[in-house]
């Protein structure tokens, strides 16, 4: 299997850091493009400026979210890593699981690497999993990666 190309949604959680760091680490070892991908719920477009902010646009709004995800990228991959890493940052507004698909699709991903809570039983039913849907219907490979895993996957790596 030829990896090129390595997409990494995150939702700038914990467990956004983990599918993120082992898509670094992978990405530097393969020699893969690493593409950031962040999905902005229609309803963060709409919320309202606090009372003593102006509102922002959409446009600041991307901007916002593209910095605050590439400061995650840089606060959880070490700099060794992230030195052979070519990195594309995607901010995109819609359903979570439609926009990761829809980004693999449209961006070839060769994988997708995600953080997961790894949830089972009535929890999954209730919650819901991003990650079990993306994993049934994805156009490619899918690494899921629980936080305390991402330390076994580092030290299996090294």
């Amino acid at each position: 299997m030829d990896i090129k190309r390595i997409l990494a949604p995150t939702d700038l959680s914990p467990l956004g850091e983990a599918g993120v760091q082992a898509a670094a680490e992978l990405a530097q070892r393969l020699g893969a493009r690493l593409i950031l991908l962040y999905v902005v719920s229609p309803k963060e477009l709409e919320e309202p400026a606090a009372p003593h902010a102006l509102p922002k646009t959409v446009d600041q709004i991307y901007e916002t979210v593209q910095e605050k995800v590439l400061e995650q990228y840089r606060g959880v991959v070490p700099s060794i890593v992230r030195q052979g890493v070519s990195v594309e940052t995607q901010v995109v507004v819609g359903s979570p699981v439609m926009e990761i698909l829809t980004t693999a699709r449209v961006k070839e991903a060769d994988l997708i690497a995600m953080g997961t809570h790894g949830r089972s039983g009535i929890a999954r039913l209730v919650m819901g999993s991003v990650a079990e849907e993306v994993l049934r219907k994805a156009p490619c490979p899918v690494l899921t990666v629980r936080p305390q895993e991402q330390e076994t996957l580092a030290q299996a790596a090294a």
